[in-house]
């Protein structure tokens, strides 16, 4: 059985052994060895990449700060956004076959926990090497490297009154492969509020969309 090609594009790596990311993709409601062990194993690994990659990129934040940041990079809300990106949702399998588990409809946690499993068989397969690799990959866009992006500002804004954090969304992409064009969404989860960006990246793009968002919160609050 192989690794879904779209998905092993997305992460940035290719498996070498395949039954490995098969598993990771097995759902306990499917039956048979689902991905637990794994969930166990790149939970720990996910929370050991993301602060040595805070670590060395922070030297001036002290451990109050690194701890706050980790927390909220590792979160499920976090993970599923990711998971969403990379197409995860579209090849769990599920109760005997692949779906589109729908995040926001009861999957969130299932993403976030296979997310962290396909991690952890990254780990099996590669080492800490790869997973660090895959976190420079996918986080950097997510939150890494965060002060002064929108992104960053938005989401600590959100997280200091206690509210989800937005959701950012790919609406479409066109041109040509050496200069596609992409639209995104950045959705409030509690209250539907959606605010549109475009550019060059997939990261510029939510990074517009995160700015129009962030305007529009302070302006609401009068800050």
């Amino acid at each position: 059985m192989s690794c879904p090609k779209h998905l092993e594009q997305a992460l940035g790596y290719s498996f070498r052994d395949p039954k490995l990311c098969a598993k990771a993709l097995l759902h306990s409601s499917a039956g048979g060895a689902a991905f637990q062990r794994l969930e166990y194993l790149g939970d720990a690994v996910l929370s050991l990449a993301v602060a040595l990659r805070l670590y060395e990129r922070h030297p001036d934040w002290d451990e109050g700060q690194l701890t706050k940041v980790r927390a909220a990079l590792v979160q499920k809300s976090y993970l599923t956004d990711l998971a969403e990106r990379i197409g995860l949702n579209c090849h769990l399998r599920v109760s005997g076959h692949l779906g589109t588990l729908p995040a926001r409809e009861g999957g969130q946690g299932v993403l976030a926990d296979a997310f962290e499993a396909l991690l952890g068989a990254v780990q099996l397969d590669s080492g800490l090497d790869e997973v660090l690799r895959i976190v420079d990959r996918l986080f950097d866009e997510a939150g890494i490297d965060r002060a002064g992006h929108p992104k960053s500002e938005l989401q600590e804004w959100m997280q200091a009154r206690g509210q989800p954090l937005p959701a950012y969304r790919e609406v479409s992409r066109s041109g040509a492969d050496h200069a596609l064009f992409f639209e995104v969404e950045c959705e409030f989860p509690s209250s539907g509020m959606r605010f549109s960006g475009s550019g060059r990246s997939l990261k510029e793009a939510e990074s517009e969309a995160a700015e129009r968002a962030l305007h529009h919160v302070r302006s609401a609050s009068g800050a």
